[in-house]
């Protein structure tokens, strides 16, 4: 005849009881990191996230204002030139040094 804690499930012991305990906290602990994973992904796929974590691109004010002139045909080919090498000589990088 079976006794009364066999029937009940007393026989399984500590082991039993650590494992009925740790299982649903191990289960809870998966579901919340895969959670984080995925809002993680998702903020990095978000472009306004992406532009306040990348650093604003390093731009030469007058060069710049110079190329979208130009690009956008408030000025010819030529007064683009004339106003570059302006520029480039203002900053003592242009026209490179005669080394002869």
């Amino acid at each position: 005849m079976m006794g009364c804690h066999e029937i009940m499930g007393a026989g399984t012991g500590w082991a039993g009881a650590v494992a009925t305990t740790v299982a649903p906290l191990l289960a809870v602990a998966v579901v919340i990191a895969v959670a984080v994973l995925l809002l993680r992904s998702t903020a990095l796929a978000m472009p306004a996230v992406q532009q306040r974590r990348s650093p604003p691109p390093i731009v030469d004010g007058p060069v710049e204002t110079l190329k979208e002139r130009y690009a956008q045909g408030e000025i010819d080919h030529e007064e683009f030139k004339r106003r570059l090498d302006v520029l480039m000589r203002n900053r003592g990088e242009w026209p490179p040094a005669d080394r002869s």
